[in-house]
């Protein structure tokens, strides 16, 4: 009997090694994936920006772009589930809230890319986490208390020195510290919508509007990509895609305290990009106040995920073995 081509045993020892790895290193590894993938799109947004293979394309045309390809990610699994009457959906005020809000963030966000440096733009994203528990402190009725808040004033202050009110602060940087105050109110939203609604549904009810949304403010923008070009916009698509898998491949493999300090790297992955391929060296400025952010943050995720853990209910004791 013939021995299986080398290809295919490599393949099954890699898998096998993959499988024996500690379930939160492999959250952890995945969610690095993640961060990368995100750091490259980055990347190839502000090449884009800038007019690489062609025109420079503005960050509204190009967010368009990436939700258009997105939603075609999307399509292989959204037909057959459609087809099959499958998709139960509800809540059509919160899906479109969330619609809006998430289009606006992208919006933003890809023109802050393309205006500003990569480590700026991406340090200030981070401030998503701080929005959010301002809006669930006075939209959900969430307690926040004294050790949070304290935290979420020094990751603002965070926010302040990255901003620096003494000189002149950056249009393009208020855009990406928009676009994280709409995507903690996006992130809201889906914690509402999780509760009742499958994430197939969630995903594609953003990604229809999403180029709805777009298209308009891509339409007054607009400037037909070049050849080299096209292939760019799919792969910043597809970017964004396969960082949204290995993302809930994270959380579904670790536990959320391992994982999440993880998405921290995106910030080391566009810093060096931008040194490389951009000439943008960070302020002192920016990297103390991403420092301060980062910390801020991240004391919040992990408190409350210590929270959680002993707020859980004590496992029930094994049932007795069936009688004979």
């Amino acid at each position: 009997m013939s021995r299986p081509p080398l290809t295919h045993r490599l393949t099954h020892r890699w898998l096998d090694r993959w499988a024996s790895l500690p379930s939160n290193l492999k959250g952890a590894l995945w969610m690095v994936g993640a961060t990368l993938a995100f750091a490259v799109m980055a990347a190839l947004i502000k090449h884009l920006g800038q007019g690489g293979g062609g025109p420079a394309l503005h960050g509204f045309e190009i967010a368009f772009f990436r939700a258009l390809f997105g939603l075609a990610v999307l399509l292989p699994f959204l037909v057959p589930q459609v087809a099959g009457h499958r998709l139960r959906i509800g809540q059509w005020r919160l899906h479109g809230l969330r619609a809006v809000l998430g289009s606006g963030a992208m919006l933003l966000f890809f023109h802050a890319i393309t205006a500003t440096e990569l480590a700026l733009a991406i340090s200030l994203s981070y401030a998503r986490t701080l929005f959010l528990i301002l809006l669930a402190a006075v939209f959900l009725g969430e307690v926040v208390r004294w050790r949070r808040a304290t935290a979420t004033v020094v990751g603002f202050v965070g926010v302040l020195i990255v901003l620096d009110p003494s000189g002149d602060t950056d249009p393009a940087a208020l855009a990406a510290l928009a676009s994280a105050a709409l995507v903690a109110g996006a992130m809201a939203c889906i914690k509402r919508l999780s509760d009742s609604q499958a994430p197939l549904v969630i995903l594609t009810l953003f990604a229809v509007p999403a180029v709805i949304v777009s298209a308009g403010p891509a339409a007054l923008v607009w400037a037909w990509p070049s050849p080299a070009q096209w292939p760019l916009l799919g792969l910043v698509g597809g970017l964004g895609s396969l960082g949204q898998y290995a993302v809930i491949r994270a959380m579904q493999s670790g536990e959320a305290t391992a994982v999440a300090p993880f998405d921290y790297t995106q910030i080391l992955f566009v810093t060096v990009l931008g040194l490389l391929f951009f000439d943008e060296t960070p302020s002192a400025n920016m990297l103390l106040g991403t420092a301060v952010i980062i910390g801020a943050t991240l004391y919040i995720a992990l408190r409350e995920a210590r929270l959680k853990r002993h707020a859980r209910p004590p496992a029930s004791p094994p049932a007795p073995p069936p009688t004979p």
